[in-house]
């Protein structure tokens, strides 16, 4: 999130549009500057598209990344029909195994190399343990949407 970043918005109780921090949108801090009207639940729909969009690049990485691991050209396998029956953020690492696995046709290697993939994302070790955790979570990205729940 940069937080410099600027939103416009027009507030719904007075009609009012000015530009607001995306952090004090997201920290849910963000009020009017004319009626002083909060911005929760714009701030709300800032954090989940954050998370979406985070959720998305972690994803689209260790796809990527296992595909060139395994010499997988373009287009590369397949993952729509996964992606779309549940927010991006709850998805996990192992549905990219399962979604690899039905590629190659060996869990093992599906396995091993997402794992390998999603280390060198990270920078940091991807352990087994990860496979199961929201992805966020696995990689300890912060949820901007979890936290105010």
């Amino acid at each position: 999130m940069s937080t410099g970043q600027q939103i416009p918005l027009k507030c719904a109780q007075c009609g009012t549009e000015s530009k607001y921090a995306l952090e004090a949108l997201v920290m849910q801090t963000a009020r009017c500057l004319s009626c002083g009207r909060s911005f929760v639940k714009e701030g709300r729909g800032w954090a989940r598209h954050i998370d979406e969009a985070n959720a998305f690049y972690y994803w689209a990485e260790v796809l990527i990344g296992t595909e060139d691991l395994l010499g997988i050209p373009y287009p590369g396998i397949p993952d729509g029909d996964v992606l779309g029956n549940k927010p991006l953020p709850d998805h996990t690492l192992r549905e990219i195994v399962q979604t690899v696995e039905a590629h190659i046709r060996n869990e093992t290697v599906a396995i091993s190399k997402v794992l390998e993939s999603a280390t060198k994302l990270a920078n940091r070790p991807i352990l087994a343990e990860h496979l199961d955790l929201p992805i966020l979570q696995a990689f300890g990205v912060e949820e901007w949407s979890r936290k105010w729940e």
